[in-house]
């Protein structure tokens, strides 16, 4: 059955070339220029693939997939999937173009060593990354290429402003958004690159292998997605984006962590909308051109202050006696804690990999503020869980929510968990959606079920404690200890 998985890991057509099996002997093609897709998976208006394919007389597209790590389990995972699906589509959208996609097994500096040491290449293109181990991946490369007299290209495309694009009169960064955002609003933005044809680089002579591709997969369409997006949603987006039982929010992050959509197209489109708006919409489209924003201003602290990847930013929080209940987290991550709120959030993002925002905020606030568990744990479990996990942005969410972070929510700001369940569901249709145990509560008990007396609890078909658990802390309780444990480190 094994076998049976690892052969259909791959939902694309594309050819896989087994590097540690196969050498690239009487294939020497003069002049080459390679192009890396990395988060960028997408033809149209891609920064770097536009200047190679300008500078290039034959281009090697490819993508480095190392599947060593990889077992029957982890290739069912969603993120890996849609990875897959997107792969695909880009292959797609190559051969329409007269190009071909090829995916290498190994590591990149691998990859490099064995491409560069068969064909006689010119120059390197791809799209930066920020990530502190993307970095120091990129270096390596850098250091072989230069090491054979390769010109390595680098470009700006993954974000609409980067690292040292946005800066105070000291030089140094910013780490408070709004000041950030000022200086950012008044930025122009890059225009977008158009699509052109590719003259790629044939490797008939390699033994190669088409995967199948996987099955049960949903296709996906990002441009249906954004015109939906843009041309309904986004004028009610400030009001709907907080509501989980509501489809108000774009969906889109998925489609921009792996590149399937270019930030610039979105932020355009949107900004196109804005000129137009009338005084209703306005508003809600600020809010989603700021949310690009802020994306923005997560990838910069990343680069300004990679520590933030493993620690606090925040230097007095650093010392934090976190509690780290093994078995409270557990019940975290099963959806099992007892506020419903907090149950249905995790459920959804076991289920789908994905989690709404405003629930995002409240998973994280009540792992660190009422279960007293530290943030990172938190933060790992999100990477392994979410379609669209993006390090700096996960890691700036987590960190805010914990108050741990730059331009952070104060410490002793706590959601109170079943305020905010009945705030942002008011209904509980949310929750019922995920919590099937309580499809019987009654609305007036749906948002804290231990409250239900327990004739009613009979009647609902709902015991707590059997059928749906009771909270597994006070929250009153917690909240005094949470105050408590960030001051200590205050002294």
């Amino acid at each position: 059955m094994s076998i049976i998985i690892l052969r259909i890991i791959l939902s694309v057509a594309c050819v896989m070339i087994k590097i540690n099996n196969y050498s690239m002997n009487e294939v020497r093609v003069l002049g080459v220029n390679l192009f890396w897709f990395r988060r960028d998976l997408r033809i149209d208006d891609n920064q770097a693939l536009y200047h190679c394919v300008a500078k290039s007389d034959q281009v090697l597209p490819f993508f480095i997939l190392d599947l060593d790590d990889l077992n029957g389990r982890s290739l069912q995972q969603p993120r890996m999937r849609f990875l897959m699906e997107n792969l695909r589509h880009l292959k797609e959208q190559l051969e329409q173009h007269g190009s071909t996609l090829y995916v290498f097994k190994g590591s990149p500096i691998s990859v490099f060593q064995k491409i560069v040491e068969q064909l006689t290449v010119k120059g390197v293109f791809f799209n930066r990354n920020y990530d502190p181990a993307e970095i120091e991946r990129d270096r390596q490369i850098w250091q072989l290429c230069h090491s054979k007299g390769i010109e390595v290209q680098t470009f700006k495309d993954l974000v609409l402003h980067e690292r040292g694009e946005i800066l105070k009169k000291d030089k140094k960064p910013y780490t408070v958004f709004t000041y950030y955002f000022i200086q950012w609003q008044q930025l122009k933005k890059d225009a977008q690159k158009p699509v052109q044809a590719i003259k790629t680089v044939r490797f008939e002579s390699i033994p190669s292998e088409t995967l199948p591709s996987l099955s049960g997969l949903i296709r996906s369409d990002p441009k249906k997605e954004l015109d939906l997006f843009l041309s309904d949603k986004i004028n009610v987006y400030d009001v709907h984006r907080d509501y989980p039982f509501l489809d108000g929010t774009s969906r889109l992050s998925a489609y921009l962590r792996t590149g399937w959509l270019s930030v610039r197209e979105v932020y355009h489109s949107a900004a196109n909308l804005l000129e137009k708006a009338d005084s209703k919409a306005i508003n809600a489209i600020e809010q989603f051109i700021r949310q690009l924003a802020w994306r923005d201003f997560y990838y910069q602290i990343m680069y300004h202050f990679p520590f933030v990847e493993n620690e606090s930013f925040l230097q007095k929080f650093r010392t934090i006696e976190w509690e780290n209940n093994d078995l409270l987290f557990t019940k975290w991550c099963e959806g099992l804690t007892g506020v419903p709120i907090v149950d249905a959030g995790m459920r959804q993002l076991n289920s789908q990999g994905w989690m709404h925002n405003r629930l995002r905020m409240i998973t994280a606030s009540f792992l660190t503020k009422d279960l007293l568990i530290d943030w990172r744990w938190g933060e790992r479990y999100f990477k392994h869980r979410l379609i669209d996990y993006d390090m700096p942005l996960n890691n700036g969410g987590w960190q805010w929510c914990a108050s741990t972070g730059t331009d952070a929510q104060p410490y002793f700001r706590i959601f109170n968990p079943f305020t905010q369940s009945k705030k942002f569901d008011p209904q509980g249709d949310f929750i019922k959606r995920y919590i099937p145990e309580l499809n019987g509560c009654p609305k007036k008990y749906i948002h804290e079920p231990y409250l239900m007396p327990i004739d009613e609890q009979r009647a609902s078909n709902c015991l707590i404690g059997q059928t749906y658990p009771a909270p597994i802390v006070d929250h009153s309780k917690q909240r005094i200890k949470a105050l408590n444990m960030y001051k200590r480190p205050e002294g």
